[in-house]
């Protein structure tokens, strides 16, 4: 997994790596089809829209706390310490996802806003090798907008929505340059309210979910080492206040996504079909 739950930068360059082809049925029910209409298009960049604030904060969050386990930013490795990780049980932190890396470059690409992160847990080993295992609670303290890098919808969560997950964070480490950090999430998001903003419309969202975030990251010998996978079953019910739609967006990685669209079930496709296809990202 792009370690730490970041889902852009070298996340975007896995999954336009992802080699094109897919095949069989999307399962499920309703009819089946790989070849979406606009209309079908201009709706699922609305549900994905909707739903991805939530996931970039999340991961944000992820990455914050590993950050203070590591004594600097995940982005900017090869930052490790020279006499082991030091996790804590009780975590807080101010998170503004508008802040630059130490390079200059937005560190929490397409999406705004500040967040507060509490992590509670147990963290037993030592600075050598160990686990921790946190309940994490994230608070919007302003509205959290996500604009998609390809549709440029925009998904906005208010300031004051909160919402939690568990996080578990196993390590090894010999030395600064020879060392691993392995994580894993889960979230379970129950009728959040958004709204999304496509050119000059705006509908609102319900949002329900599932996430399971598996990642790595490792040093050896100087080498970085990256991995990433979310599996996810997100629906989103959008409205206009006339019409409503009913959005399904099935993840298994990055080559297994199926999107359902008011019954018709689209995929499944990789992550570099979606983003041919749907012009919009999958978080």
């Amino acid at each position: 997994m792009t370690p730490i739950g970041k889902v852009t930068g070298a996340a975007v360059a896995v999954i336009l790596a992802v080699a094109a082809g897919c095949g069989g049925d999307g399962g499920g029910g309703g009819s089946t089809s790989s070849s979406p209409s606009n209309p079908q298009v201009s709706q699922a960049q609305q549900g994905q829209a909707a739903s991805a604030p939530v996931s970039q904060a999340t991961d944000a969050a992820t990455e914050a706390i590993l950050d203070g386990g590591i004594g600097g930013a995940t982005t900017s490795i090869p930052a490790a310490p020279a006499v082991g990780f030091n996790w804590q049980g009780s975590i807080n932190i101010t998170l503004d996802l508008d802040a630059a890396d130490s390079q200059g470059n937005d560190r929490y690409p397409n999406v705004t806003g500040r967040i507060s992160v509490a992590a509670s847990g147990t963290v037993t080993g030592t600075g050598s090798s160990g686990l921790a295992a946190y309940a994490v609670q994230v608070t919007t303290l302003t509205d959290v907008v996500y604009t998609d890098p390809y549709s440029a919808s925009q998904g906005r969560i208010q300031a004051g929505a909160s919402w939690s997950y568990g996080l578990d964070v196993s390590w090894t480490w010999t030395d600064s340059l020879h060392w691993s950090i392995t994580t894993s999430s889960n979230a379970l998001l129950s009728g959040l309210r958004a709204s999304v903003t496509d050119g000059s419309s705006t509908v609102s969202a319900t949002v329900n979910s599932t996430r399971d975030v598996a990642g790595s990251v490792s040093r050896s010998a100087g080498a970085i080492s990256r991995s990433r996978s979310a599996t996810a079953h997100t629906e989103i019910t959008l409205t206009d206040g006339t019409t409503t739609h009913v959005i399904v967006i099935d993840t298994q990685g990055p080559t297994n996504i199926v999107i359902t669209v008011d019954g018709v079930v689209l995929g499944p496709y990789t992550a570099a079909q979606v983003i041919s296809s749907f012009k919009m990202l999958i978080l």
